[in-house]
Protein backbone atom coordinates (compact mmCIF):
# COMPACT_ATOMS: atom_id res chain seq x y z
CA UNK A 1 0.00 0.00 0.00
CA UNK A 2 3.00 2.70 0.86
CA UNK A 3 4.39 1.56 -2.59
CA UNK A 4 0.90 2.55 -4.19
CA UNK A 5 0.75 5.41 -2.10
CA UNK A 6 4.29 6.47 -3.32
CA UNK A 7 3.40 6.20 -7.15
CA UNK A 8 -0.05 8.23 -6.63
CA UNK A 9 2.04 10.91 -5.42
CA UNK A 10 4.86 11.02 -7.89
CA UNK A 11 2.10 11.07 -10.59
CA UNK A 12 0.18 13.84 -9.59
CA UNK A 13 3.43 15.46 -8.90
CA UNK A 14 4.32 14.84 -12.60
CA UNK A 15 1.19 16.22 -13.38
CA UNK A 16 1.04 19.00 -11.88
CA UNK A 17 4.94 20.03 -13.02
CA UNK A 18 3.89 19.56 -16.56
CA UNK A 19 0.60 21.57 -15.90
CA UNK A 20 2.85 24.89 -14.58
CA UNK A 21 4.95 23.45 -17.32
CA UNK A 22 2.92 24.10 -20.58
CA UNK A 23 1.65 27.47 -19.20
CA UNK A 24 0.71 28.27 -22.84
CA UNK A 25 -0.19 31.68 -22.18
CA UNK A 26 3.00 32.77 -20.07
CA UNK A 27 4.65 31.17 -23.30
CA UNK A 28 3.15 33.30 -25.66
CA UNK A 29 4.01 36.37 -23.23
CA UNK A 30 7.45 35.60 -23.12
CA UNK A 31 8.24 34.38 -26.63
CA UNK A 32 6.23 36.60 -28.68
CA UNK A 33 4.98 39.08 -26.30
CA UNK A 34 2.19 41.66 -25.95
CA UNK A 35 -0.27 42.94 -28.90
CA UNK A 36 0.99 46.21 -29.24
CA UNK A 37 2.55 49.11 -31.70
CA UNK A 38 4.66 46.91 -33.26
CA UNK A 39 2.52 44.01 -34.27
CA UNK A 40 -0.38 46.31 -35.33
CA UNK A 41 2.10 48.15 -37.96
CA UNK A 42 3.32 45.12 -39.06
CA UNK A 43 0.25 43.52 -39.80
CA UNK A 44 -0.62 47.40 -41.69
CA UNK A 45 2.57 47.59 -43.90
CA UNK A 46 1.77 43.81 -44.77
CA UNK A 47 -1.69 44.22 -45.89
CA UNK A 48 -0.69 46.90 -47.94
CA UNK A 49 1.95 45.57 -49.95
CA UNK A 50 -0.62 42.54 -50.32
CA UNK A 51 -3.39 44.30 -51.49
CA UNK A 52 -1.42 46.43 -54.30
CA UNK A 53 0.70 43.22 -55.37
CA UNK A 54 -3.46 41.59 -55.12
CA UNK A 55 -4.49 44.36 -57.64
CA UNK A 56 -1.72 43.68 -59.90
CA UNK A 57 -1.68 40.08 -60.04
CA UNK A 58 -5.51 40.06 -60.75
CA UNK A 59 -5.64 42.73 -63.44
CA UNK A 60 -5.13 39.99 -66.34
CA UNK A 61 -9.31 39.22 -65.59
CA UNK A 62 -10.00 42.71 -66.35
CA UNK A 63 -7.07 44.12 -68.99
CA UNK A 64 -7.93 40.54 -71.27
CA UNK A 65 -11.94 40.92 -71.54
CA UNK A 66 -13.00 40.06 -75.14
CA UNK A 67 -14.14 43.39 -76.73
CA UNK A 68 -17.06 42.91 -79.52
CA UNK A 69 -15.41 42.54 -82.84
CA UNK A 70 -16.60 42.30 -86.52
CA UNK A 71 -14.92 42.09 -89.55
CA UNK A 72 -13.63 44.65 -91.33
CA UNK A 73 -15.40 44.85 -94.73
CA UNK A 74 -13.21 46.41 -97.22
CA UNK A 75 -16.00 46.83 -100.21
CA UNK A 76 -17.61 49.40 -97.52
CA UNK A 77 -15.81 49.92 -94.70
CA UNK A 78 -13.79 53.42 -94.90
CA UNK A 79 -11.18 53.63 -93.05
CA UNK A 80 -12.81 55.42 -89.79
CA UNK A 81 -15.40 52.50 -89.80
CA UNK A 82 -18.55 52.76 -87.58
CA UNK A 83 -18.58 49.19 -85.47
CA UNK A 84 -22.24 48.73 -86.08
CA UNK A 85 -23.62 50.71 -89.70
CA UNK A 86 -26.81 49.83 -90.98
CA UNK A 87 -26.16 47.91 -93.88
CA UNK A 88 -24.01 45.38 -91.48
CA UNK A 89 -26.48 42.39 -91.41
CA UNK A 90 -25.78 42.10 -95.00
CA UNK A 91 -22.02 41.29 -94.86
CA UNK A 92 -21.77 39.61 -91.42
CA UNK A 93 -23.55 36.64 -90.11
CA UNK A 94 -26.01 37.53 -87.55
CA UNK A 95 -28.32 40.58 -86.25
CA UNK A 96 -26.66 43.97 -85.04
CA UNK A 97 -27.21 42.19 -81.53
CA UNK A 98 -25.80 39.07 -82.01
CA UNK A 99 -22.92 39.35 -84.82
CA UNK A 100 -20.07 37.07 -85.74
CA UNK A 101 -17.04 38.40 -84.49
CA UNK A 102 -14.86 36.04 -86.86
CA UNK A 103 -16.38 35.26 -90.02
CA UNK A 104 -18.29 37.38 -93.08
CA UNK A 105 -19.93 36.74 -96.18
CA UNK A 106 -18.00 36.48 -99.10
CA UNK A 107 -17.67 39.20 -101.89
CA UNK A 108 -19.68 38.78 -104.79
CA UNK A 109 -18.61 41.15 -107.18
CA UNK A 110 -14.97 41.83 -107.20
CA UNK A 111 -16.08 45.55 -108.20
CA UNK A 112 -17.88 46.55 -105.14
CA UNK A 113 -15.97 49.68 -103.66
CA UNK A 114 -17.37 51.22 -100.36
CA UNK A 115 -15.81 54.60 -102.12
CA UNK A 116 -18.68 54.34 -104.90
CA UNK A 117 -21.60 54.39 -102.81
CA UNK A 118 -20.51 56.53 -99.74
CA UNK A 119 -20.09 54.05 -96.44
CA UNK A 120 -23.66 54.68 -95.83
CA UNK A 121 -24.83 51.90 -98.52
CA UNK A 122 -23.65 48.82 -99.22
CA UNK A 123 -26.01 46.51 -101.17
CA UNK A 124 -26.77 42.93 -99.90
CA UNK A 125 -26.15 41.84 -103.51
CA UNK A 126 -22.25 42.38 -103.10
CA UNK A 127 -21.98 39.12 -100.74
CA UNK A 128 -22.80 35.08 -101.26
CA UNK A 129 -24.52 34.80 -97.76
CA UNK A 130 -24.16 30.88 -98.54
CA UNK A 131 -20.44 31.23 -98.36
CA UNK A 132 -18.68 32.35 -95.29
CA UNK A 133 -14.90 33.26 -95.01
CA UNK A 134 -12.77 34.51 -91.80
CA UNK A 135 -11.98 37.94 -91.08
CA UNK A 136 -8.62 39.51 -92.70
CA UNK A 137 -9.17 42.58 -90.21
CA UNK A 138 -11.34 43.70 -87.65
CA UNK A 139 -13.18 46.31 -86.59
CA UNK A 140 -13.17 46.63 -82.66
CA UNK A 141 -16.23 47.64 -80.71
CA UNK A 142 -13.79 50.10 -78.20
CA UNK A 143 -10.26 50.07 -77.43
CA UNK A 144 -10.55 49.41 -73.41
CA UNK A 145 -8.17 45.67 -73.35
CA UNK A 146 -5.20 44.38 -74.82
CA UNK A 147 -7.46 42.28 -77.06
CA UNK A 148 -7.36 45.46 -78.73
CA UNK A 149 -4.21 46.90 -77.87
CA UNK A 150 -2.26 43.16 -79.59
CA UNK A 151 -5.16 42.72 -82.44
CA UNK A 152 -6.04 38.93 -80.45
CA UNK A 153 -9.75 39.44 -81.26
CA UNK A 154 -10.44 35.82 -82.42
CA UNK A 155 -7.64 34.28 -81.02
CA UNK A 156 -8.78 33.41 -78.00
CA UNK A 157 -5.72 31.10 -76.96
CA UNK A 158 -3.62 33.72 -77.35
CA UNK A 159 -5.69 35.90 -74.64
CA UNK A 160 -6.18 32.79 -72.12
CA UNK A 161 -2.73 32.70 -72.62
CA UNK A 162 -1.91 35.95 -70.69
CA UNK A 163 -3.86 34.31 -67.37
CA UNK A 164 -2.24 30.77 -68.40
CA UNK A 165 1.36 32.45 -67.43
CA UNK A 166 -0.04 34.32 -64.69
CA UNK A 167 -0.97 31.47 -63.27
CA UNK A 168 2.34 29.27 -63.40
CA UNK A 169 4.65 32.70 -62.57
CA UNK A 170 2.63 32.42 -58.66
CA UNK A 171 3.74 28.49 -58.92
CA UNK A 172 6.99 28.92 -59.14
CA UNK A 173 7.54 31.84 -56.78
CA UNK A 174 6.76 29.80 -53.72
CA UNK A 175 9.86 28.14 -53.99
CA UNK A 176 11.52 31.14 -54.68
CA UNK A 177 10.56 33.06 -51.63
CA UNK A 178 11.21 30.04 -49.44
CA UNK A 179 15.05 30.34 -50.74
CA UNK A 180 15.00 33.95 -50.44
CA UNK A 181 13.40 34.25 -46.84
CA UNK A 182 15.93 31.39 -45.56
CA UNK A 183 18.93 33.10 -47.11
CA UNK A 184 18.27 37.36 -46.55
CA UNK A 185 14.89 36.85 -44.38
CA UNK A 186 11.39 37.50 -45.01
CA UNK A 187 11.29 41.14 -44.57
CA UNK A 188 14.35 41.28 -47.94
CA UNK A 189 12.20 38.75 -49.41
CA UNK A 190 8.88 41.12 -49.03
CA UNK A 191 11.10 44.04 -50.10
CA UNK A 192 12.51 42.71 -52.93
CA UNK A 193 9.24 40.99 -53.88
CA UNK A 194 6.83 44.73 -54.00
CA UNK A 195 9.70 46.87 -55.42
CA UNK A 196 10.51 44.28 -58.53
CA UNK A 197 6.70 43.68 -58.86
CA UNK A 198 5.94 47.75 -59.10
CA UNK A 199 8.45 48.39 -61.37
CA UNK A 200 7.53 45.49 -63.40
CA UNK A 201 4.26 46.05 -63.64
CA UNK A 202 4.92 50.00 -64.63
CA UNK A 203 7.27 48.16 -67.43
CA UNK A 204 4.39 45.85 -68.48
CA UNK A 205 2.22 48.82 -68.97
CA UNK A 206 4.05 50.33 -72.01
CA UNK A 207 4.80 46.56 -73.76
CA UNK A 208 4.37 47.42 -77.67
CA UNK A 209 4.54 43.46 -78.67
CA UNK A 210 2.27 40.96 -77.45
CA UNK A 211 5.55 38.45 -76.83
CA UNK A 212 7.16 41.33 -74.27
CA UNK A 213 4.29 41.40 -72.72
CA UNK A 214 3.72 37.41 -71.78
CA UNK A 215 7.34 37.80 -70.97
CA UNK A 216 6.86 40.49 -68.40
CA UNK A 217 3.51 39.49 -67.05
CA UNK A 218 5.19 35.54 -66.19
CA UNK A 219 8.57 37.68 -64.62
CA UNK A 220 6.27 40.15 -62.47
CA UNK A 221 3.89 36.53 -61.61
CA UNK A 222 7.14 34.82 -60.28
CA UNK A 223 8.80 37.69 -58.43
CA UNK A 224 5.71 39.69 -57.26
CA UNK A 225 3.64 36.57 -56.26
CA UNK A 226 5.83 35.93 -53.30
CA UNK A 227 4.62 38.80 -51.55
CA UNK A 228 2.02 36.60 -49.90
CA UNK A 229 4.61 34.34 -48.16
CA UNK A 230 7.13 36.48 -46.98
CA UNK A 231 4.33 38.45 -45.80
CA UNK A 232 2.65 35.87 -43.85
CA UNK A 233 5.88 34.83 -42.51
CA UNK A 234 6.45 38.63 -41.23
CA UNK A 235 3.14 38.79 -39.37
CA UNK A 236 3.21 35.56 -37.26
CA UNK A 237 6.84 35.70 -36.57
Amino acid sequence: MANLDSEKNDISDVKATASATLDFDAILQEEVGHFRWYQVRTIILGVIAVVFVGWSNNSYVFTTVRIQTRCHIPECDLDDAAFAPGWLPSAVPGGLGSLDNCQRFANASGEANATLLGQDECPAGWFDRDQLQSCERYVYQNTDTLVYDFNLACDEWRRSLIGSVRLLGTMLAQPLAGLVSDRRGRRAALVLSAVNAAWLGVLKSFSNSYTVFILLELLQAIIGSSTYQSTDGISTS
